[in-house]
């Protein structure tokens, strides 16, 4: 009889033991997967933050090659006279900036046609074979700038520099390389904004589906 009574309260014993374990367990797995989860996300929201701060970058050349350098980027502005002097007039006064500071002009030989740096214009350098994609496209590409390159010496004082390629043509159908160099702090200052607000929503619900 005694026997009978032990196992019955043996297994409660077992199972008041067990059960809390086993909740603590899987509280633990569950926080170490959410941890995992959170950091692969962070990463990848941070990514997606880059590459839409420099899809933004591609799209204000884009602005700046239409609306503004585009009413003056005529053949004439490509060959020194009144026509290349409003040419720079209106690139000083409405496009470099903080944001923009550098413009390059290229044609299809490799030529600098036009710079906010005057020491640049009348220089060639060869294109590389994606520039001219874009040259002949019309499309955009940017890239970080490369320091050491022979065409990009006067930009090292700026620093670290996102570069900007976009084809354009001239109103006789004349196809150039729209070129600009933006701080490369632009583009990361861009990308935390965006990441600093989109965080907390994605981290709050990751918390939200452990609470459940």
């Amino acid at each position: 009889m005694n026997q009978r009574t032990q196992v019955p309260a043996r297994t409660e014993r077992l199972r008041t033991v067990s059960v809390p374990k086993a909740v603590a367990a899987f509280l633990v797995a569950g926080l170490f997967v959410l941890t995992a989860v959170g950091i692969v996300l962070a990463l990848a929201l941070r990514q997606t933050a880059t590459a839409e701060a420099i899809r933004v970058a591609r799209l204000v050349t884009s602005l700046e090659a239409t609306s503004v350098v585009g009413q003056v980027l005529v053949d004439e502005a490509l060959v020194p006279g009144p026509a290349y002097d409003k040419l720079d007039q209106v690139v000083r006064q409405h496009v470099i900036s903080s944001q923009i500071v550098r413009i390059k002009v290229w044609d299809a030989t490799g030529r600098i046609v036009y710079s906010d740096d005057r020491s640049l214009v009348g220089l060639r350098f060869p294109l590389g074979p994606d520039d001219l994609a874009v040259l002949k496209s019309g499309g955009a590409s940017a890239d970080v700038t490369d320091l050491t390159a022979s065409e990009n010496m006067g930009e090292k004082r700026f620093g670290k520099l996102l570069q900007v390629y976009l084809g354009v043509k001239t109103p006789s159908g004349q196809r150039l390389l729209f070129e600009t160099y933006q701080p490369y702090q632009v583009i990361v200052d861009a990308s935390r904004r965006t990441w600093l607000v989109s965080l907390p929503v994605l981290l709050g619900g990751l918390l939200l589906l452990y609470l459940v």
